[in-house]
């Protein structure tokens, strides 16, 4: 998916990147290699259950 949003992680060499498909990725800024660091669903949730 595409890029929905991008932020600075503690003293700006490395930065956060959001997806469209519910993805965040780490990059750093020395090798620019991104790492998949979460993942979640990317539709609407309908339907909760508590043990």
């Amino acid at each position: 998916g595409g890029v929905t949003s991008v932020t600075l992680r503690g003293d700006g060499q490395q930065f956060y990147v959001g997806t469209e498909a519910a993805q965040i990725y780490n990059l750093g800024y020395t090798d620019f290699k991104p790492e998949l660091i979460a993942t979640n669903h990317n539709s609407a949730v309908k339907d909760v259950a508590f043990p």
